[in-house]
């Protein structure tokens, strides 16, 4: 059976065989969705890059080792950074936040069922930060896409208070969190 999803497949197929230049590609492609799902799930923004980071190279070495068939992302990557999360959390005296509801899928793993579940997270935290105003989108964008801008840095680039940077912040966290839960309620 032939899947119509052809478009991705160059750097999906180029990655699984172990090019460097395409997990850079989708790395560039998927990270930002990594992170606004690690985030909307509560982690701080320094915390969600390095456990995004640590999931990608989860998955390098996995395809490396050859115990990696196939590659669906976002999904699969916010997935083993959920697992991270929630395997350091269980670590005793460790400090950081357990991710809520977050996947439990070990390495490599392709539960098409979990994967289905994480794309659908995700769409929901995207289209609740797009129904949100342009000014909070800006900030969230400054915030976590990519250049992790401090909130001094951002209040000053928005023209917005230290204060109101963070609590825009915090607000859209919760919205992003609450949107991510949502299939719970359905």
């Amino acid at each position: 059976m032939r899947h119509e999803q052809r478009a991705p497949d160059d750097q999906t197929s180029l990655a699984l065989r172990g090019s460097r230049k395409a997990w850079d590609a989708l790395v560039a492609q998927h990270g930002h969705a990594v992170l606004v799902a690690l985030v909307a799930r509560g982690l701080a923004p320094d915390r969600a890059r390095d456990l995004a980071q640590a999931a990608w190279m989860r998955l390098i070495e996995q395809q490396r080792a050859g115990r990696l068939e196939s590659l669906t992302l976002p999904g699969l990557v916010i997935a083993q950074a959920g697992y991270l999360a929630l395997e350091e959390a269980r670590k005793p005296g460790e400090g950081h936040l357990a991710l809520d509801g977050a996947s439990q899928i070990p390495d490599g793993a392709s539960d098409p069922e979990a994967r289905a579940l994480g794309r659908e997270q995700l769409e929901r935290a995207r289209r609740e930060l797009a129904s949100c105003p342009h000014s909070a989108q800006e900030v969230f964008g400054l915030a976590y896409g990519g250049t992790g801008l401090p909130h001094a840095e951002i209040a000053r680039k928005t023209g917005l208070s230290l204060q109101r940077v963070r609590q825009t912040l915090c607000e859209l966290r919760q919205k992003l969190r609450l949107a991510i839960e949502e299939q719970d309620h359905d």
